[in-house]
């Protein structure tokens, strides 16, 4: 005779067993159970000294890179105002018009680009001429007009 079931009980069961005998009672914890701290541990805290334990260090450093942080922001900030294209509407003529900065954008990359063709061809020629003797003084002053 086959009993309802069955099947459902003894899988619960084998898993029930099996969680059973994963179970490690032979653990034992670091911590003591009467929740004071070990003789090493005092050690190594009575060891320290006080320079650890300076907080106007510890606020200096914080300050610092609290700063660099919102210096690092604000050169992100003025770098993205320059990317971003503005739109108005100009009602007077009846047309979309580009803020003064995209046409600058547009401009200085054109002339970095030259800036940079000028500094690369100067280079060459200078390493031709000079070989190695040659510096970004010179250089730059070729290039000053861009």
């Amino acid at each position: 005779m086959k009993m309802k079931g069955s099947y459902c009980l003894f899988l619960a069961l084998s898993v029930w067993f099996s969680q059973a005998l994963a179970l490690d009672f032979s653990y034992k914890s670091d911590i003591p159970t009467d929740n004071k701290p070990s003789e090493d541990y005092l050690q190594k805290r009575n060891k320290l000294s006080h320079e650890n334990w300076k907080s106007e260090k510890l606020a200096e450093a914080n300050a610092l890179a609290e700063k660099g942080e919102n210096e690092r922001q604000e050169y992100l900030d003025k770098f993205e105002r320059e990317k971003n294209l503005s739109f108005s509407y100009d009602w007077n003529e009846g047309q979309f018009k580009t803020s003064p900065g995209s046409h600058n954008h547009a401009l200085q990359h054109f002339g970095e680009q030259s800036k940079r063709h000028c500094y690369r061809a100067t280079r060459q020629r200078l390493e031709r001429e000079q070989g190695n003797g040659y510096s970004y003084t010179d250089i730059s002053d070729a290039c000053s007009h861009f």
